[in-house]
């Protein structure tokens, strides 16, 4: 497996609260290192497993085609 790319993902990783009480802190990867990865998996699988990794990336990039109408609702 290459882990090319994951350390810097988990540098630029947004902290994430997860519960209060007890307070939990954790990493998640921004959207676009998230993108980032998936085409580095994509291109460490042979190609007949690659079909999730392109299911993974369209429903990472699916919710951008509604961020005009979010912006217009929160402007």
């Amino acid at each position: 497996m290459c882990v090319l790319r994951f350390a810097k993902a988990c540098r630029a990783a947004n902290q994430i609260i997860i519960s209060e009480d007890p307070k939990v802190i954790t990493p998640v990867a921004s959207p676009t290192e998230m993108a980032l990865l998936i085409l580095i998996v994509w291109l460490d699988r042979p190609s007949e497993l690659r079909a999730k990794d392109a299911r993974t990336l369209t429903y990472l990039c699916e919710p951008y085609e509604q961020v005009p109408s979010v912006i217009d609702v929160i402007l």
